[in-house]
């Protein structure tokens, strides 16, 4: 699934897909947290997609009320 459009999934996609990404979010975050390599700034850019795409769904979340 590339950037899917939120407003087209269902409740239970769009809730499984945050909780995956909550998930995703936590773990890359620590991972960028303690990456001292030249590779950082490759998970910084993972990582703000990932963020972005999570602050999508969260609207989306609260304007079906599903929070």
């Amino acid at each position: 699934m590339n950037n899917p459009n939120p407003s087209e999934l269902t409740d239970s996609e769009l809730v499984a897909l945050n909780n995956i990404l909550v998930g995703e979010v936590t773990k890359l975050s620590k991972v960028v947290n303690n990456d001292t390599s030249n590779d950082k700034p490759i998970g910084e850019q993972s990582l703000s997609g990932l963020i972005s795409l999570y602050q999508r769904l969260q609207k989306e979340i609260e304007s079906r009320s599903l929070s």
